[in-house]
């Protein structure tokens, strides 16, 4: 199949870059290696993961890796739990997750003191995912990708299963389909003109 045009703009008499595909194309990535590295559950911190399960992304929490997170069940949809501005939003034009987009409880990458105990707002978080989706947070394999220690701490002394979740979403991360290839090329092609403008001053 050929490429539509590379361009920024969107039309209705082309096929050019599909986001919905390339949506799919990474949900389904991610549940393949979930099957092959035997996780039952993501629970994803780092901005570039949580961009590629969720295709969602905010301005000034993006440098924060732990005031956003998102948690994927194997069998269900991805969540992504954020700020309360970012959940309206993502509720109005993201209807990908409009239904699964929730407050996040976190511990605001440590900023938050362990005695406040923020962690008891993520861990019923995580638990209502896991209810939702008939798993016993006792016996299933919570993949986690990076996480700092109050969480944790929290995660182990209650009792939670965890495993190596980052190497789930290398893999998935590793093939890109046609869509990401024209970002790519996109993005690319930017730089070329910058780089080309510089050599001309």
């Amino acid at each position: 199949m050929r490429e539509g045009t590379v361009g920024m703009m969107q039309v209705d008499y082309e096929q050019r870059m599909d986001m919905d595909r390339m949506r799919e194309h990474r949900v389904s990535r991610i549940k393949k290696y979930m099957d092959e590295f035997d996780v039952e559950c993501l629970l994803l911190f780092d901005t570039s993961n949580k961009r590629y399960a969720t295709s969602t992304a905010v301005a000034s929490p993006e440098v924060d890796n732990m005031g956003r997170y998102a948690i994927v069940p194997r069998d269900g949809y991805p969540h992504i739990f954020g700020f309360g501005s970012e959940v309206a939003a993502e509720k109005l034009y993201c209807p990908w997750v409009a239904e699964t987009t929730f407050p996040a409880h976190g511990t605001m990458h440590g900023a938050l003191p362990m005695a406040w105990k923020c962690y008891e707002g993520f861990l019923k978080d995580l638990d209502m995912v896991l209810d939702n989706h008939g798993m016993d947070k006792k016996k299933v394999r919570i993949g986690v990708d990076i996480v700092e220690s109050q969480i944790m701490l929290a995660l182990l002394e209650n009792g939670y299963n965890i495993t190596d979740g980052q190497g789930v979403m290398q893999y998935a991360r590793a093939i890109k389909n046609e869509d990401e290839i024209m970002c790519l090329k996109h993005g690319a092609a930017i730089v070329d003109c910058a780089s080309h403008k510089t050599s001309q001053t």
